[in-house]
C-alpha cells in the first residue's frame, strides 16, 4: 500500500503531535534522534511532539486531560487488529473511525473503517458473533485508542489522521505471534513515521 505523503497543510513551523499508545510504537520516531523528554511519555523536538497515551479509553482520556495537547495536526500511528481484508503487516489508512458506542448506531458503508473498541476482541470468530451490523466496508480494522483521540481533536478543531499497522487477528493471535512479528511491525511503523516527517 502507498503511504500518504506529508499532509497538505503547508505552514511555516507546522506543529505536529504524534500520538502512540505504547513506547514500542513511539520508538520509531524517538530513535530519529534529539527528542527531549519533557516528562513521562511526553517528548519534544523543534516543531514535533510525541505523546504516549497508553492503551484504551481510560488511559487515552486521562492522558489528554493531563496534557491538553494543542497542535496544527495530530497524527496517530500504531498497531491494530485486522477484521476484514487486512493482512499482518498491512499499513491501514482508515477513511472513517467509529468508537464502539458509535458503531452500535451506525451501519458501516465506507470503504476503509477503523473501529475503536472498549476491549480487544479474542479472535475473528468471537468478534463477528458479538457484532451484527451492516458491514459493506472493503477494509475493517480495530484498535483501542483512535476513536477517542479523534473525538478530542475534533472538539479542538485540529486536523487528525490515524495510520495503523495490522499486527494481529485478535488478542489470542497477538499473544501467540507478537514476538515473531515484532521485527516486521517495527519496520512498518518506522516507514509510516518517516513519511510523516
Amino acid at each position: 500500500m502507498v503511504l500518504p505523503s506529508k499532509p497538505k497543510l503547508r505552514k511555516m513551523n507546522l506543529k505536529k503531535l504524534f500520538l502512540f499508545a505504547t513506547f514500542f510504537e513511539a520508538q520509531a520516531l524517538l530513535k530519529q534522534g534529539n527528542f527531549q523528554k519533557i516528562e513521562r511519555n511526553y517528548f519534544k523536538k523543534e516543531n514535533l511532539e510525541v505523546l504516549i497515551t497508553g492503551i484504551g479509553q481510560k488511559q487515552v482520556e486521562k492522558t489528554l486531560k493531563k496534557h491538553q495537547p494543542t497542535c496544527d495536526i495530530a497524527i496517530n500511528i500504531g498497531l491494530c487488529g485486522g477484521i476484514k481484508n487486512l493482512n499482518i503487516g498491512y499499513i491501514f489508512l482508515p477513511t472513517t473511525i467509529f468508537t464502539e458506542e458509535e458503531l452500535q448506531s451506525n451501519n458501516i458503508l465506507n470503504s476503509s473503517v477503523l473501529i475503536t473498541l472498549l476491549k480487544p476482541f479474542k479472535n475473528l470468530e468471537d468478534f463477528l458473533k458479538q457484532w451484527s451490523f451492516n458491514n459493506n466496508a472493503d477494509y475493517l480494522g480495530a484498535d483501542l485508542e483512535a476513536g477517542y483521540l479523534q473525538t478530542y481533536f475534533k472538539k479542538q478543531n485540529i486536523s487528525f489522521i490515524s495510520m495503523k499497522v495490522v499486527s494481529d487477528l485478535g488478542e489470542e493471535d497477538f499473544k501467540t505471534h507478537f514476538l515473531q512479528r515484532k521485527p516486521l511491525l517495527e519496520k512498518r511503523i518506522e516507514n509510516v513515521v518517516k513519511k510523516q516527517l
